[in-house]
């Protein structure tokens, strides 16, 4: 646990230093089908694999038969995914693959740990040579090897308590916006832009098919950044809950009822950063769970911090 703890520490220093920056990920020539969708790695789930495997969805035409091609890169600091993959050195650069999934070909040295890489997928036509079409340029963290296994799975997430769909977080009170095109791929299961102050705002919830357990340890993560208007910063509030929230605007009230799982710090970042808070014991058994919007309690009435969230993730933590 003590390892966990500092990689955790780690990766929060590592992601906020500005490391991970907002990239531009749409890159053109879509084929009929549209783009590739990728698998593994990912932005989500780092990996400790050293030679990973690469995979991704098969592409398909009525065309002719496809051929894909990897091509992979070391990202530098402050470099957008677009200019990485168009002029860094490729560590490697394979044609011709027939299959939908391939390891870190021989040409390429180990990949080095606590660093970002950037690869993607083109499908061609087999006879014609034709480009149908390019996945996103998909870039993704290298962790330590001497890492216990199980810090691993909570950095991915890999056991979400939550429904990731954005269809599946439902309007408590207020306005709340989703917006599933976030460009970011810090935010690729969309977000979900909120305003707030410490007296009401916007608030989503989302009802829990395993509910929360008395007396088990959670932990929830989420990808943010703040949306600079009436104030510099946002910060967001997790609330376990039974029954039902106040459908005026304004925030509930702590009872036994609603509880707080934890408060993220003030979020001043203008680019989208990967947070987690504190693990939390459940006092009780709790059968929904709100995000909402909060400031300082001595903020100015009417004024309101406004942020978008995304990839919130909520994972009991045995240790």
């Amino acid at each position: 646990m003590k390892n966990l703890l500092c990689y955790v520490l780690f990766i929060i220093i590592f992601i906020t230093t500005g490391c991970f920056k907002n990239t531009v990920t749409k890159i053109g020539d879509e084929g009929p089908a549209g783009k590739i969708q990728t698998i593994v790695p990912n932005a989500d789930c780092p990996t400790k694999e050293a030679r990973p495997i690469f995979s991704w969805m098969e592409f398909k035409t009525n065309r002719e038969d496809v051929k894909y091609r990897f091509v992979i890169v070391e990202m530098k600091d402050n470099q957008d995914a677009r200019s990485a993959i168009e002029n860094n050195e490729k560590l490697a650069n394979e044609k011709d693959i027939e299959k939908t999934s391939i390891e870190l070909p021989t040409i390429a040295s180990d990949l080095k740990p606590n660093s970002i890489y950037a690869f993607q997928i083109s499908a061609y036509g087999k006879t014609s040579g034709k480009i149908y079409s390019k996945s996103d340029v998909v870039l993704f963290e290298t962790l330590d090897s001497s890492l216990p296994d199980e810090s691993q799975n909570y950095i991915c997430c890999e056991v979400n308590l939550l429904r990731k769909p954005l269809i599946n977080w439902k309007s408590a009170y207020g306005d709340p916006e989703t917006n599933g095109k976030e460009t970011s791929y810090l935010a690729s299961k969309g977000t979900i832009q909120m305003t707030g102050n410490h007296i009401g705002g916007d608030c989503v919830y989302q009802i829990l098919d395993n509910k929360i357990k008395k007396d088990n340890n959670y932990q929830i993560s989420f990808f943010a950044k703040p949306l600079p208007k009436e104030t510099d910063y946002v910060r967001f509030l997790f609330i376990a809950y039974n029954g039902s929230l106040p459908t005026n605007g304004s925030h509930p009230e702590i009872t036994d009822n609603k509880v707080v799982i934890g408060e993220s710090e003030d979020i001043e970042s203008d680019e989208w950063n990967r947070y987690f808070l504190p693990v939390w014991k459940a006092p009780n058994d709790f059968a929904k769970l709100a995000v909402l919007v909060v400031t300082n309690e001595n903020t100015i009435g009417g004024v309101y911090a406004i942020g978008s969230i995304s990839n919130i993730c909520l994972q009991q933590i045995d240790d």
